[in-house]
């Protein structure tokens, strides 16, 4: 992420102010207490002027509430917890001013991850099967925490494990070009090696496969510029490709425009 997108944290104070103490207000609303207050923020912080032209929403308006919708797709009331709302609002203050989008700001938005990865917390308790975070309680430090090529896993706090340490146990998470082979963290495979969901490639490869096999083998990720269908194919994570072409290019960020699937969202 950019530097200027890091000052989103100097924004934090004045949102707090404005949202939740009222500067002087005899009468300080909230708007953060609830899942529809937060997001009728979100839709306020997102459709900055220049992202109402670029995705063609009808108008300030329309924008904010079709952002308020996008945001309650994600934010349920009964797993709102509030936490860290200004300082999610805030990076969204931020993000969309210039337009365009790294991976992990569109990972954000779409996901909820850092810094509004805490907005959310389940019922689940350690030990729990999980697919999402927000499965856990993540108000108590939980995350999901699953082995390569599962879409299941259990609640734990996460233990980092470093390169060759032991990772049998549920909470294990091999750090770095690591992966957790059932016992042991041991190294991501390099190009021309053979790869599965289980056995991922490193992160200067991507794992492609022969029609409908098990395995397949790991090849070098693809430059800026280059021809693309999914994003973990480019060397940047970032494949513009709109919804009607069958393929797009890697690119180093995402200039938001009406063709993106992202843009739909705005209208």
């Amino acid at each position: 992420m950019n530097s200027s997108k890091l000052r989103f944290s100097h924004f934090v104070g004045p949102l707090l102010c404005g949202l939740l103490i009222g500067c002087g207000s005899d009468t300080p609303e909230d708007p953060l207490k609830s899942a529809s207050g937060f997001c009728g923020e979100w839709g306020r912080h997102a459709c900055v002027e220049a992202i109402v032209s670029d995705c063609e929403a009808a108008s300030v308006e329309a924008c904010q509430e079709a952002q308020r919708d996008f945001c309650l797709d994600r934010v349920s009331e009964a797993l709102y917890t509030g936490l860290d709302a200004a300082e999610c609002l805030a990076f969204i203050h931020e993000v969309y001013r210039d337009e365009r989008l790294d991976p992990d700001e569109r990972d954000t938005l779409v996901n909820l991850a850092k810094p509004c990865n805490k907005l959310l917390s389940g019922s689940g308790d350690k030990g729990d099967e999980c697919r999402q975070d927000k499965d856990c309680a993540t108000i108590d430090g939980l995350a999901c925490v699953k082995r390569p090529g599962e879409t299941r896993g259990q609640c734990h706090k996460p233990r980092k494990v470093e390169g060759g340490g032991r990772c049998g146990d549920a909470d294990s998470v091999c750090q770095g070009d690591f992966y957790c082979n059932g016992t042991h963290c041991v190294a991501t495979k390099p190009e021309d090696e053979v790869c599965t969901k289980a056995v991922p490639c490193d992160e200067e490869t991507y794992c492609v496969y022969e029609d409908d096999a098990d395995e397949g083998m790991c090849v070098q990720k693809k430059d800026v510029g280059d021809a693309c269908v999914h994003d973990d194919e480019c060397d940047s994570e970032l494949c513009d490709r709109n919804a009607n072409e069958d393929e797009g290019l890697c690119v180093r960020s995402l200039k938001l425009n009406h063709r993106l699937d992202m843009c739909k969202s705005f209208r």
